[in-house]
């Protein structure tokens, strides 16, 4: 009995700082060239006119899902920070309503292969991401690698690719399989809550076309402790041990 009490005790311990730290929607983003159809539940990411080439730009106070405030940049740099290219803004027109067609309709791309994310006041937090990656009218770069900067390490291959190496012949032919198909998905970051979040999407290193699009960021979030909660739970979780152990000792004499 007495050693059941001291089992639950570590149990208590190990797990009540984690307790109630769900993953919840974030924010998902679409972005595009002014005027687009935004894709229902996104954030409409857009304040450049659709043909403008080699413009970077930038979002203050964007509100989350959570109602947590951020900021987003989107620029032209590779993975060594250096500006490479430049980030044109495209709208392919207006294809079906089935889901996920129109984050896919319109776009920012590079056609030296990099497009860069810099989130900054992201609350701290493991966050679970889905990057989309279609140009309707023409076929592009087939590996398409993403590189992360967070409070785990600097420049980070996700090890997963995204692939936009197929035509749609057009909004009107995109499905929204081939929108799902060419996303890169489930790579993980993590925000300590002070520092900013780097996101560059590389196709540079393909042997054939580099160009690389983005349509979109869908963004989960589970947030972590703060340390004082930890502090304070692991020190009752570990009083109840020590409790359980010393009734366990008396017992057994």
């Amino acid at each position: 009995m007495r050693l059941a009490a001291l089992i639950i005790a570590v149990v208590i311990c190990t797990l009540l700082p984690t307790i109630g730290y769900a993953q919840v929607d974030f924010v998902f983003l679409d972005i595009g060239p002014n005027g687009q159809r935004v894709e229902p539940g996104a954030l409409d990411i857009s304040g450049i006119g659709s043909g403008t080439n080699n413009t970077n730009n930038s979002y203050v106070g964007l509100v989350a899902d959570t109602g947590d405030m951020f900021d987003l940049s989107i620029t032209n740099n590779n993975t060594a920070g250096v500006a490479t290219g430049g980030i044109d803004w495209r709208d392919r027109g207006n294809g079906s309503t089935d889901s996920l067609v129109r984050l896919g309709e319109d776009f920012v791309k590079n056609n030296a292969g990099f497009i860069e994310l810099t989130f900054s006041g992201l609350p701290a937090g493991l966050y679970t991401a889905t990057s989309y990656h279609v140009d309707p009218d023409f076929d592009q770069a087939e590996d398409i690698h993403v590189f992360i900067t967070d409070a785990l390490g600097t420049d980070v291959d996700a090890g997963q690719v995204g692939d936009a190496d197929f035509s749609a012949g057009g909004a009107g032919g995109l499905t929204t399989a081939e929108v799902a198909g060419s996303s890169i998905m489930d790579f993980s970051f993590f925000s300590d809550g002070v520092n900013d979040v780097i996101l560059v999407f590389d196709g540079a290193t393909n042997s054939g076309d580099n160009e690389t699009p983005l349509n979109g960021l869908f963004l989960q979030f589970q947030a972590v402790p703060e340390p004082a909660s930890v502090a304070i739970w692991s020190l009752i979780g570990l009083g109840l041990v020590g409790f359980g152990y010393r009734r366990f000792r008396c017992d057994a004499k």
